[in-house]
């Protein structure tokens, strides 16, 4: 743990390859989707290595590991229920008023 707090980068890989597939699983029973899952693996060891200063203080880097996973893991859906929000409201937005010949023909082509 001291030397990942350190920026030990082979105390980090050692911690990756340890605990990645362990956190790809618990991902994927969520996402569903293999590609999402290997993509919060991603940001949960971005996180870790970005607050490894942090982890000198921890006791348990399985239980840090185990919260910062899911926190990934309700912001994937966070973020997928904003976007298809502002989708929707894409969606019912009324076209501009457009007094353009060139405009009503190509509307009336589509």
């Amino acid at each position: 743990m001291e030397l990942l707090a350190n920026g030990d980068e082979e105390a980090y890989t050692t911690v990756y390859r340890h605990y990645s597939r362990h956190i790809y699983e618990a991902a994927l029973v969520y996402v569903k989707e293999p590609s999402l899952a290997r993509e919060i693996v991603q940001e949960v060891f971005l996180k870790v290595w970005i607050k490894r200063a942090q982890f000198n203080k921890v006791q348990r880097l399985k239980d840090s590991l185990f919260i910062l996973a899911p926190n990934c893991i309700f912001d994937h859906f966070r973020k997928k229920a904003a976007a298809l929000t502002v989708q929707e409201r894409l969606l019912h937005l009324q076209p501009l008023m457009v007094n353009d010949t060139d405009y009503r023909v190509q509307e009336q082509q589509y």
